[in-house]
């Protein structure tokens, strides 16, 4: 009688833990490979839409629970508002990884219906999250690293969340798994899923046609869209079986330094990625000083701030912008028209004392907000930035700044914010624009 093969509790027979070696590659050929992933994608289309459709539904309430309850605590604090953001991009983004997490789960055969997948998917949605970041970072920086550092990446570690989910290895020597799998076959992954990536854009083409439909065309052609999608995973996972059947080396059997060695162009990839967001970050940072709304900053990062402090800072920022603008050596006649506007004789005066002397102005009927005017453009961007930034607290600000001044060439731009979605900018963008009307018939 022969001997019973001992089964894992999970039902797979293990393999067995030898030392790194390069068995004799017999792979199926891709064609094969292809109707297996048609096969499986077939079987499971249902189940993977269910899963999709529930996890659209848990980021819907979770951005409803964030919209409805914590956004409005954002009303009265700037700092506030940005713990606020960052809980919002968190209450949408374990959704979205607890709906990835689950696809695998049915993909791999590790759960058999889709909420036995959501249900065993909330033990591993840490590591999935952890498995997500550095994939991220590390095939941007490899892309920043000119490209072909960043498709290595993803070559070698295309398998990671299979090998994670399937193979219950932590997150780091799921990484070292799947380049296991990978070494010794780069261009056979590589081609394969090229192969693959490109038949499923092909047969989207046809699709596209179904939004034409009146009505339900839009859905018809997200259902084409997310059985295309489904293939291409499965022609992925099927390919993971096919490699992990012929690699004998078990990332829990390598010792530290054969760890590192695997994991060494991901790290430096990572790394990358990070210094280039640290560097962008601090860029932009000293741009944002620049801005009337640098001097806000403090504030935000220190403390509480309330919406009377936040329309004082607002007005005394721009205040300083222009002051700014005034006392360059090539200002014009006009800019020096809106500061005595804006500020006051008194505070006008002061800025021009320091550039009278350089400035010969010419003789003008009426001053206006000039296309042609070095100034004037800085200013139009300036307020333009303020019109379209994404809190409406500094877009109503604007509005309200440009209603006092009186200038008409930003009416189009006003009667565009009665449209604005607050209704407190909309009112103030009414407001101004009626304001000006006012001022230019005097």
């Amino acid at each position: 009688m022969a001997e019973e093969i001992p089964k894992t509790p999970d039902g797979d027979i293990p393999r067995p833990k030898l030392a790194r070696k390069k068995p004799a590659r017999q792979m199926r050929g891709f064609k094969e490979q292809f109707n297996i992933a048609i096969e499986i994608a077939k079987e499971k289309f249902v189940s993977f839409l269910i899963v999709g459709i529930i996890g659209v539904v848990l980021q819907a309430i979770a951005g409803m629970i964030w919209l409805k309850i914590l956004a409005p605590l954002s009303s009265s604090s700037v700092l506030m508002m940005l713990i606020t953001i960052a809980i919002g991009f968190l209450f949408t983004a374990f959704p979205m990884v607890l709906m990835f997490t689950a696809f695998f789960m049915l993909i791999t055969g590790k759960s058999s219906s889709p909420l036995e997948a959501y249900k065993d998917s909330f033990p591993k949605l840490l590591g999935m999250v952890l498995i997500f970041v550095i994939m991220t970072l590390a095939q941007n920086g490899g892309f920043i690293l000119l490209i072909i550092p960043g498709v290595i990446v993803f070559v070698w570690f295309y398998f990671v969340f299979f090998v994670y989910v399937k193979e219950n290895l932590s997150p780091i020597d799921s990484f070292v798994q799947s380049r296991e799998y990978a070494r010794g076959n780069f261009a056979i992954i590589f081609i394969r899923l090229l192969l693959a990536l490109l038949i499923c854009f092909l047969l989207l083409i046809p699709p596209a046609i179904l939004v034409m439909i009146p009505g339900i065309g839009v859905l018809l052609m997200m259902l084409a869209a997310s059985m295309i999608g489904v293939l291409f995973f499965s022609y992925g996972y099927v390919l993971y079986e096919e490699l992990a059947a012929l690699c004998p080396v078990r990332a829990d059997t390598l010792d530290k330094g054969q760890k590192m060695k695997s994991l060494a162009l991901p790290i430096l990839t990572t790394v990358v990625a990070l210094t280039f967001v640290s560097v962008s970050a601090t860029k932009r940072m000293l741009q944002f000083r620049k801005l009337p709304l640098g001097n806000m900053l403090k504030i935000m990062m220190s403390g509480d701030m309330s919406r009377a402090d936040v329309n004082k800072a607002m007005n005394e920022a721009m205040k300083k912008q222009l002051q700014q603008l005034a006392s360059k050596k090539n200002a014009s006649p006009e800019v020096q028209e809106m500061l005595a506007q804006m500020l006051g004789e008194k505070g006008a005066e002061k800025a021009q004392a320091k550039t009278q002397s350089a400035i010969n102005p010419p003789k003008r009927e009426e001053t206006k907000l000039e296309k042609t005017s070095e100034e004037s453009k800085e200013i139009r961007k300036l307020f333009s930035e303020f019109l379209t930034d994404s809190d409406w607290r500094i877009r109503k600000e604007a509005v309200i700044v440009l209603g006092e001044m009186g200038w008409q060439e930003f009416l189009p731009e006003l009667k565009r914010m009665t449209k604005d979605p607050n209704n407190d900018v909309r009112r103030e963008a009414s407001k101004s624009i009626i304001l000006i009307y006012s001022k230019n018939e005097k």
